[in-house]
């Protein structure tokens, strides 16, 4: 009798932990299978963060990279939820993220971790060319960017398949002025881990433009290509938006691309309507 009785406690327990185990999955899942509902995917992880429940947090993101999700808008949903954490640098969050990265080898951590530093960094620099940066606030960069390696260096280390890994080490080699080769390496590894990933060619076309450094019809040459030709199930077509922008109020180098602003607002209504097909 005493054997049986264990046995019913055991299976009880058993029962009731999986149980638990299933709740607290379904509690993300809810939130991710309905897109009006991803806005509120951040303070979840927060929430769990702040009770030290990682688990859960790294189970989302390895359904969300594994599965390639979406938001509303057509963007990977792990990269909109990365930079939602590493933005609350503005609140001083950081403590949340040492603790979880110390507690874990799970990539996820350490890829908010370098994010945030990255965002620091580029906060204490600012947008202005390399020359009008001061000196003190150029070393502090550097500083936070050095910080922002180490951590995607582990986050590499312990997973090759998420992109978003590839396009934060990206932003790292140019904002170090890094060579080609470490550039184009974590461009490669940023395709090969999805190549359907938004980011890592968007990192790329910043690379690329006279202002970083390099060269306008490389730049053009980049965009076009993959406004011709984008890889499956991509939305790198939009790229081309971002040189319209970054070259809209200079004459000379807009009408490379374009004859006229009527031809520039024809151009923009085709893209609006190839993604609203889409999405």
């Amino acid at each position: 009798m005493k054997a049986i009785k264990w046995v019913t406690i055991i299976t009880c327990l058993t029962t009731f932990l999986l149980s638990c185990s299933a709740s607290v999955k379904n509690d993300w899942e809810a939130l991710v299978s309905n897109p009006e509902n991803h806005g509120q995917i951040k303070d979840y992880v927060l929430s769990k963060l702040i009770r030290e429940e990682y688990q859960s947090v790294e189970d989302l993101f390895d359904y969300l990279i594994d599965k390639k999700t979406r938001n509303k808008d057509g963007f990977h949903l792990s990269s909109t939820l990365y930079e939602e954490l590493a933005e609350s640098y503005k609140r001083g969050e950081l403590y949340l993220y040492d603790a979880w990265c110390e507690q874990t080898s799970h990539h996820s951590a350490f890829v908010v971790r370098g994010l945030y530093r990255i965002y620091e960094g580029w906060r204490v620099r600012g947008s202005q060319a390399a020359s009008l940066v001061p000196e003190e606030n150029f070393r502090t960069f550097r500083d936070k960017l050095l910080l922002a390696k180490h951590n995607y260096t582990t986050a590499y280390r312990l997973n090759q398949k998420d992109p978003n890994i590839a396009a934060g080490m990206m932003m790292i080699v140019v904002g170090t002025a890094a060579g080609e080769e470490e550039r184009e390496k974590w461009f490669e590894r940023g395709k090969e881990a999805d190549e359907t990933f938004y980011g890592i060619y968007a990192v790329k076309l910043t690379d690329l433009l006279p202002k970083w450094g390099g060269d306008l019809q490389e730049a053009l040459n980049f965009a076009q290509t993959l406004y011709d030709n984008p890889p499956k199930d991509s939305m790198t077509y939009l790229l081309m938006l971002l040189i319209i922008d970054e070259f809209f109020d200079d004459t000379d180098k807009i009408t490379t691309l374009f004859s006229s602003h009527e031809e520039i607002e024809t151009f923009i209504d085709d893209v609006a309507t190839r993604y609203k097909s889409e999405y």
